[in-house]
């Protein structure tokens, strides 16, 4: 994946924040940008992954698909102990 720079503009405050939570995870503070960003989409989704709404877009059904539904083969339905 290639990557390209950004220029983003932080307030001091935000920009302690980034360097002790990059100090804390011993990863650059690129990082821990990037890891937001993906926090960020996936509370925006509701907590949907991302990739489950991409895969939504691109199919036009929900994945995973309900796992009572009948037309899916044996191995993929479940049931929840104590529920009939």
């Amino acid at each position: 994946m290639e990557r390209k720079p950004i220029q983003v503009y932080l307030s001091d405050m935000e920009r302690t924040l980034l360097d002790r939570l990059a100090s804390e995870q011993g990863v650059p503070r690129a990082e821990i940008l990037r890891r937001g960003i993906r926090a960020f989409a996936v509370q925006h989704a509701g907590g949907r992954s991302p990739m489950l709404s991409l895969a939504h877009d691109l199919t036009g059904t929900d994945w995973p698909p309900d796992p009572h539904h009948p037309g899916l083969p044996e191995p993929l339905q479940y049931r929840i102990p104590g529920a009939e």
